[in-house]
């Protein structure tokens, strides 16, 4: 994301930090609980926002969002009853 938008566009960093705080927030509930499902959902946003952010920051939020979906990935097939 480029300097001139985010001049145009105040209002996107601020939600795009608010949102990341809300996924990180919802993942820790999510892995604290076992809520794996909702571990998934909150790795998808992050990944889904990472290019949006600044590259200082972008990277990381990638790598912690694939990171989040791949754990609840395997917990929630490691969590589900083996069907006969």
């Amino acid at each position: 994301m480029n300097s001139e938008m985010l001049q145009t566009y105040s209002w996107i960093l601020p939600s795009l930090t608010i949102i990341l705080l809300l996924t990180l927030i919802g993942s820790y509930y999510g892995f604290k609980h076992q809520r794996f499902s909702l571990m998934i959902a909150t790795g998808m946003m992050q990944t889904i926002i990472s290019p949006l952010m600044p590259a200082a920051v972008g990277p990381i939020v990638l790598g912690l969002g694939i990171t989040q979906f791949y754990i609840g990935m395997v917990n929630l097939r490691r969590t589900q009853p083996a069907k006969e």
